[in-house]
């Protein structure tokens, strides 16, 4: 065989290759328009469409193919900037927005208070693991924003596809929630009720939260007071990252005593406990009083600290 004729079966083997992936593409395209329309003509379908916001082209078409994937999720629609984000919103109307924090123009803090003020829908933040990122997120929980998704490498994280299972799990479950009922503001005041001497007793309250807990969370504690005779225990779904600084923002509305729990640590009243994020809490009967055990063991949970 001549070069000329190897050449020419490159050629044609590669516009074959073209083809074929043009074909795939058009099939895939043809699927998201259709889950589209069908969500957009049937408010009440099961179908969830999203809204991706990310200033990285490369998360936003990886965002965007995670949610494909899923049969009842579509992506209506991208947008690089929080200005863009807060437009395409009023445009499209979507189910949910996965909104970004750091981005150029606008920030997604700020189009967060834009999109809750203007067309309250369900937001989702992306978070990158820095310290400063991880503060906004529990702030962006104050303003509205239901959850929020940690980036597992920083802001442009080539691994987002492992988190494909939580990213669409959080978007269905986001989809569900009602922003316009939701109340932002905190109590003026406690509870007026006169309450015991904290101590070592056998009271507690024992709180579990997940998509949208940690602002009822911080509700609930906000309207407490100092001689409170209970001991509160948080089982948050959360990971490990973020506990410190869900802790830190409780400190400034609540008048409890509030911390990380800590292994064999005794239960007093009026104190807050809340469960670190990489391990399940266990609460154990040791002589007179109750401690705090942890426990790895995830075999039967899901998520981790669980609830159950």
């Amino acid at each position: 065989m001549s070069l000329n004729e190897c050449g020419m079966e490159k050629m044609v083997c590669e516009e074959k290759e073209d083809i074929v992936m043009g074909q795939k593409d058009l099939k895939q395209r043809t699927k998201n328009v259709a889950l589209t329309n069908s969500a957009l003509r049937n408010p009440h379908s099961e179908i969830r469409t999203v809204l991706v916001v990310d200033d990285s082209s490369f998360m936003r078409k990886s965002l965007t193919h995670i949610l494909e994937s899923d049969d009842l999720l579509a992506v209506v629609g991208t947008a690089a900037d929080g200005k863009e984000a807060i437009r395409k919103v009023k445009q499209l109307h979507p189910d949910v927005v996965l909104l970004d924090i750091e981005m150029p123009v606008m920030d997604g803090l700020a189009a967060l208070a834009h999109i809750m003020a203007e067309c309250p829908t369900p937001v989702l933040m992306l978070s990158a693991l820095n310290k400063r990122d991880r503060a906004i997120a529990i702030k962006a929980l104050e303003h509205g924003a239901v959850d929020f998704i940690q980036k597992p490498s920083g802001v442009i994280s080539y691994d987002i596809d492992k988190l494909s299972n939580e990213i669409a799990t959080k978007v269905k479950i986001a989809a569900g929630v009602n922003v316009r009922k939701i109340k932002l503001s905190l109590p003026t005041e406690t509870f007026l009720r006169h309450w015991q001497e904290p101590g070592t007793g056998e009271r507690m309250v024992v709180i579990g939260a997940s998509t949208g807990g940690p602002r009822a969370v911080e509700m609930i504690l906000s309207g407490l007071p100092r001689d409170i005779s209970a001991a509160i225990i948080i089982a948050q779904h959360m990971t490990q990252d973020f506990v410190p600084s869900f802790v830190e923002r409780l400190q400034w509305v609540c008048a409890l005593k509030i911390s990380i729990a800590e292994e064999d640590e005794v239960i007093r009243s009026g104190r807050v406990f809340v469960a670190p994020g990489n391990c399940h809490t266990r609460i154990v009967q040791n002589g007179g009083s109750k401690r705090i055990r942890f426990s790895s063991n995830a075999s039967s949970h899901a998520v981790s600290p669980s609830i159950d």
